[in-house]
């Protein structure tokens, strides 16, 4: 049960990346962003920058 637990929480880690435009994404922790294009993290991360709590 606690390896469950603890495989549960390593699968809900996010990093943030910033992209060439400026805008920010959030990108599960798997997913080698660092020679990723606008595109591929569009379709695979989430756009921070049009959160609203951010305003």
């Amino acid at each position: 049960m606690i390896d469950e637990t603890r495989t549960r929480k390593i699968d809900l880690g996010t990093n943030w990346v910033k992209a060439g435009s400026g805008t920010t994404y959030l990108c599960p922790i798997g997913f080698d962003a660092a020679g990723a294009s606008e595109d591929e993290l569009r379709a695979h991360c989430l756009d921070e920058s049009r959160n609203p709590q951010n305003d």
